[in-house]
């Protein structure tokens, strides 16, 4: 009878209030129909406290859930909107919790705060229901003894009163894993136990209900333990630093191909204010040709650090290793030749195999198709912190303990999650005094701001210039402009975070959502609002499709393609002018790489007829302000006619209602939760399925699209309308990258409308994709569940309770692979050991229809919920890298009349002994070997003085005598006839003896104060004109061939132009261009090329000046960035624009 009444009542509010849809509704109900009130009092009671009438659909699924075929797991499709959440699973936990079994809602965490509320208001009125949600339970929860009591306690209060458990998948994992963890430490039976005798509970007494089960099933997340302690990398320091590398060459390359190839790669600005732009790849097309470009720059010789092989003798070697590291499937014979050269030296191997895996193996394209702060990003919300990249769920919301589970792209996604976000005050000053106290600091930091000095205030061009201790100075002088700098973040990632964070494990502990399907006493039912996900369901969980649901698979289909829904194309909506739709699109497509700004897309939301008050941003393209700043603004744009608040989900999951004054509150407490009439409502990406509102008839909502919008994503986005097809509409905004891929795969001429059927084309290739990229991941952790029940899975065994370590340490995994093991091409897309058990079969025929036969991919899908114990850092102060200086007496200096003679006329007696040619001043030292093979100019000498310093015992280790190497200050000068200018290099002590001499005048030779530059922040001395004495005629210059000589003995680091890098490449013999050839090269003049190919050194010398410059002209210091630093690796710089700027040619 108050059903009935009920019922009355709402058909006279529907008939007075004009609601035709909800009058209709409550007719077609008469209520009852198919299950028997006497049968299911608790149904009743649920009527009546709800306010409802169970719709025979929902009783037809209730039973079917309570009661599955044969007693197995089964998932159900349930057509969205027929209340699934708020009625069905109040209907079937409060039916099946009869005291006999613990009824547990599994709920992925963005919906079980919703899910919580809803239990509570529907069990906990008349049907007095408890409902216990679990606490969440992280590595470690489990050694609380207190903690693990109350939960055991509770959950069997729970039972016996039939109260029902709401719990996240995640933590039920975490659960499970703790005590096999447990029962591996020494000593640790005293924990295990009860944690083992809780999981035992949970499997023989819990009855689950899993809402949204593609979400809770899905195969992206995998929880992990690691065990064991952490160890560095394969290739340590080594792997970040070529990966920056890389990417530096992305940024460099990226521009060029923007345009050449309009809509495959979206490229922001900042290259030239030495700031990293924002990349992402848009389509195929942009993936193959930046890993074209990006591997032929590499063996052209772009990479720092990286031979390339411009020789035409090398060719076949050079091509074998380019697609060695472009093809998935380089041939036999390309691997032979790069497997020789691995063997003789000529690549490196490790850094080769890397170089291929982020190419051919797709690493890069990988991670530059995602979207900062969309799909990863950085949080500070974590404890233990950490700063690396994580998984975000949807815009601004990061995963809250998701890691990545393959290291490369760890660091790929960190490098540019920094590079977009820019560093923290606390890490740029971090970064900055440890540059202060480290050798070549001042040249670091001048690498950093030199590609953006046009935009630094003077006052930044050196380090030394910086007080770090002034705060309110850093924080707004010095702070803004080097906290996005890509060097100085390069700098913080490689010598700071990478360090610190960036480990692997030898061993872990791993289970997936397979373990919450697994078969247990009571059945595991779920709901799905769609079809799609069936095939990524592990293979316990039957999709059970029922007649009276089979129609749903097209019925929100066919409700889309209704008139009144409709596509708004962003791309020509912003375009301003053109006379025609053609036009317009010709326009668009001109400027499609420019990402749609937030207050555009709200300005057009605004301006659309008819009204929309829904925005259901299931695209992520709403970014740039967070979810209480959108509403806020898009409240603003509208009349106060329109809306007085606007709904929104904050950072807590919570749904908040803001006013016009500002003013926020929870919305399910606030007065606007019966009036959301006169509300916007606005829906982020993470809470566009699961949530539900009541809205007025007659609504308009906004669903934006974005990459990879599965068709089940977008039709859970479309149903938050409950009324879609009976009042309730839709308009889908296309973004110019989504544009393209429909037109593409449509068919669609330039300037075409693109109409709701083809944006639900679309969406079901994107299904069908999605799918076979995580079916391999699907079946890696299918075989990995295979392999654990066989081991003897901890829930199906009697002394579970008493787990020893023995069989506990049966289930640790290997971890860690080496760079050889993930990237060779005989390791590539290697599957995981199979199990031979009927389910394995199931598994590979399943990859088997879907054309996957490797499983390499697997580990970039891999997300995995990675739980390690804490780790603390504590940066130790490290030992000197430069060996001490013994205590030694120095030798009693010595003028020779030779020297002095030299000064007077500019003439050397043959044969004398006061004069030895330069580089034969380095006898004795650590470098002494490689002098054999060198043969120094003529024109560069240096007195026996300046070749003595200390006396040491005969038996000194060279690299002692390294430490006592003169710095090159003062050079004599005199004209001779053979070369045109000969140079002495003298000591301190001879200078200032011979001094007064040369102020006398009259003499042949003249004095010159040098210094090398190592710093672009200093002027160069290489002319010889600073403080000469006696004065030098105005036009005097040294020759370009003793000058460059003179700078590889003292040990400069920079040059002042690019035809100075060319000479110096030609007279070491190194290639300086990516050509074979210097007959294109038209940077030098004639006059002086003759004068380079009068002296050139022997190939053999590259390596003595590499380790001149290694261990005594600058040990300790990296300086792979500098101008030498690059000809000494072989890198080609290749454009002259890397010696433009106006400290250059100071």
């Amino acid at each position: 009878a108050l059903t009935a009444l009920q019922r009355a009542e709402r058909l006279a509010v529907a008939a007075a209030t004009g609601n035709h849809t909800a009058l209709a509704a409550e007719r077609r109900n008469e209520g009852h129909e198919n299950w028997d009130p006497v049968a299911f009092p608790d149904w009743v009671l649920l009527e009546v406290d709800m306010g409802i009438l169970i719709r025979p659909i929902q009783a037809r699924v209730a039973s079917a859930m309570m009661q599955p075929p044969g007693q197995r797991n089964h998932v159900m499709q349930l057509h969205m909107g027929e209340g699934k959440s708020a009625v069905i699973v109040p209907m079937v936990a409060a039916a099946l919790a009869d005291g006999s079994r613990l009824v547990r809602v599994v709920v992925a965490k963005p919906q079980s705060k919703q899910m919580l509320h809803t239990l509570t208001r529907a069990l906990g009125g008349l049907l007095a229901r408890s409902v216990y949600p679990l606490p969440p339970f992280a590595r470690g929860a489990g050694h609380d003894g207190t903690l693990l009591a109350l939960v055991r306690e509770e959950c069997e209060r729970t039972l016996r009163t039939g109260g029902v458990v709401v719990a996240q998948p995640e933590n039920l994992l975490s659960f499970r894993l703790g005590g096999v963890e447990a029962a591996l430490v020494a000593g640790g039976a005293a924990t295990a136990g009860p944690l083992l005798a809780m999981q035992r509970f949970w499997d023989h007494n819990t009855r689950d209900i899993v809402d949204e089960s593609d979400e809770v099933f899905h195969p992206r997340s995998e929880l992990i333990y690691t065990m064991g302690p952490p160890a560095a990398i394969d290739l340590g320091d080594q792997r970040w630093r070529l990966i920056q590398n890389v990417l530096g060459l992305v940024a460099e390359i990226a521009p060029a191909l923007r345009e050449a190839y309009p809509g495959a790669l979206e490229v922001g600005p900042g290259l030239h204010e030495g700031r990293f732009p924002q990349v992402r790849i848009l389509s195929d097309t942009g993936a193959s040709v930046l890993a074209d470009h990006l591997a032929q720059r590499i063996f052209d010789g772009g990479l720092p650090g990286f031979p390339h092989m411009a020789d035409p003798k090398l060719r076949h070697k050079r091509d074998a290793a380019l697609h060695y590291v472009r093809q998935p499937e380089p041939t036999a014979a390309d691997i032979a030749t790069v497997e020789a050269m691995f063997a003789t030296g000529e690549v490196p191997e490790r850094p080769l195999l890397l170089l291929r895996g982020l190419v051919a193996r797709e690493v890069l394209s990988f991670c530059l198709r995602k979207r900062w702060g969309v799909d990863y990003g950085r949080t500070d919300t974590r404890d233990p912190p950490t700063g690396l990249a994580v998984p975000f769920r949807g815009k601004d919301l990061p995963s809250p303990r998701s890691e990545f589970g393959h290291p490369d792209v760890v660091i790929v996604l960190t490098c540019l999650s920094y590079y977009y976000g820019g560093l923290h005050s606390q890490e740029l000053r971090a970064s900055l005094e440890r540059l202060a106290i480290s050798a070549g600091g001042e040249r670091r930091y001048t690498s950093w701001v030199l590609p953006a000095l046009h935009s630094i205030p003077r006052s930044l061009h050196q380090l030394g210039a910086i007080d770090i201790q002034d705060h309110h100075h850093f924080g707004y002088r010095v702070f803004p402009h080097l906290c996005r700098l890509r060097l100085a973040i390069d700098y913080y990632l490689a010598e700071v975070l990478f360090e610190r964070e960036i480990r692997e494990f030898s061993q872990t502990l791993s289970t997936s959502a397979w373990s919450l399907a697994k078969i247990k006493p009571h059945p595991t039912t779920g709901f799905s609002g769609t079809h799609d996900a069936k095939y990524l369901l592990p293979l316990r969980m039957e999709f059970l499709d029922l007649p009276e649901q089979i129609h749903a698979k097209a019925q929100v289909l066919g409700y889309l393609l209704q008139s009144e829904n409709a596509v708004q194309d962003l791309a020509l909506a912003l375009v301003n002018g053109g006379s025609s739709v053609a036009a317009a699109a010709a326009a668009a497509t001109a400027r499609s790489h420019d990402p749609l700004t937030t207050p555009a897309l709200l300005r057009l939301v605004v301006d659309a007829e008819p009204l929309i008050r829904v925005i259901i941003d299931a695209g992520a393209q709403i970014i740039g302000l967070d979810n209480a700043e959108v509403a806020r603004r898009w409240l603003a744009l509208v009349p106060d006619t329109t809306a007085s608040a606007a709904v929104y989900f904050d950072s807590d999951e919570t749904m908040c209602v803001v006013t016009r004054d500002g003013m926020t509150e929870p919305f399910l407490t606030s007065p606007y939760v019966a009036n959301a009439a006169s509300c916007l409502i606005f829906l982020d990406q993470a809470h566009t399925r699961g949530t539900d509102i009541r809205l007025p008839g007659r609504c308009r909502a906004a669903v934006t699209l974005g990459p990879m919008l599965t068709k089940d994503r977008l039709i859970q986005a479309c149903m938050r309308m409950r009324q879609l097809g009976c009042g309730h509409s839709v308009v889908f905004f296309v973004p110019a990258e989504i544009r393209e891929r429909i037109t593409a795969l449509r068919g669609i001429r330039p300037g075409g409308e693109i109409r709701v059927a083809d944006v639900l084309s679309w969406s079901i290739d994107e299904t069908w994709h999605e799918a076979r990229r995580l079916v391999p991941l699907w079946a890696a952790q299918g075989h990995q569940h295979q392999r654990q029940l066989l081991l003897g899975g901890t829930a199906d065994k009697r002394d579970e309770h008493k787990l020893s370590s023995e069989k506990a340490a049966r289930f640790l995994e290997s971890d860690g692979l080496t760079l050889c093991e993930r990237y060779r091409p005989t390791c590539d897309g290697q599957a995981p050991p199979i199990v031979p058990t009927g389910a394995a079969v199931r598994i590979q025929e399943r990859c088997r229809a879907f054309g996957v036969h490797g499983f390499g991919a697997a580990a970039l899908q891999q997300e995995q919920e990675r739980e390690r114990e804490r780790e603390i850092f504590v940066e130790r102060a490290k030992p000197p890298a430069e060996p001490q200086p013994l205590p030694v007496e120095s030798l009693e200096p010595s003028l020779h009349t030779d020297v002095k003679e030299f000064v007077r006329t500019g003439a050397i007696p043959p044969d004398s002994a006061a004069f030895m040619p330069a580089l034969r001043a380095f006898a004795g030292s650590s470098v002494s070997g490689l002098l054999q093979d060198v043969r120094g100019p003529p024109s560069l000498l240096a007195t026996a003085e300046f070749a003595r310093t200390v006396q040491l015992p005969t038996s000194t280790a060279s690299s002692v005598w390294d430490l006592y190497q003169r710095p090159v200050q003062w050079i004599a000068t005199a004209p001779t006839p053979s070369s045109g200018t000969l140079a002495v290099v003298l000591s301190p002590w001879e200078a200032d003896a011979l001094l007064p001499t040369f102020r006398a005048g009259g003499v042949a030779a003249t004095l010159h104060l040098f210094a090398p530059r190592t710093s672009l922040t200093t002027r160069s001395a290489e002319d010889l004109v600073l403080y000469t004495t006696p004065a030098l005629l105005p036009k005097w210059r040294p020759p370009r061939a003793l000058r460059l000589t003179l700078l590889l003995f003292a040990g400069q680091l920079y040059l002042r132009s690019y035809d100075d890098y060319v000479a110096m490449c030609r007279l070491l013999s190194v290639q300086y261009n990516a050509t074979t050839s210097d007959n294109n090269d038209n940077s030098l003049a004639r006059a002086n090329q003759r004068e380079e190919e009068a002296f050139v050194l022997e190939p053999a010398a590259i390596q003595f000046f590499i380790a001149l410059f290694e261990r005594i002209r600058h040990p300790a210091t990296d300086i792979t960035t500098t101008d030498m630093g690059h000809i000494l690796a072989g890198d080609v710089l290749l454009s002259p624009s890397a010696f433009s700027g106006p400290l250059r040619a100071r």
